[in-house]
């Protein structure tokens, strides 16, 4: 996302659509998951418990970026949404 990082867009913001955003829309929350599933895997409570809450908390948060996306770039972020995925290439 390189400059557009932030948690509030800037004057001159632009839609991110290369790199790791050609696969999923919210590449960064798809990695916080996968590691924290990774961990969950080991069986203990002490994992999974993080891994649950992260779903959560990701699903949330990603309702309301999309949300707020669209409201930014109305064309251009439903052309993004209809051919690239949410989370996991060619599946969600």
């Amino acid at each position: 996302m390189g400059s557009n990082w932030g948690s509030h867009p800037k004057e001159d913001h632009e839609l991110v659509t290369t790199g790791a955003y050609m696969y999923a829309r919210h590449p960064i929350y798809a990695g916080a998951m996968l590691a924290l599933f990774g961990s969950a895997l080991t069986g203990s409570i002490v994992a999974a418990a993080p891994f649950l809450v992260s779903i959560a908390f990701s699903l949330r948060r990603i309702n309301n970026e999309e949300r707020d996306m669209l409201s930014l770039f109305p064309r251009q972020y439903s052309a993004y949404q209809a051919h690239t995925r949410r989370l996991i290439p060619l599946i969600w």
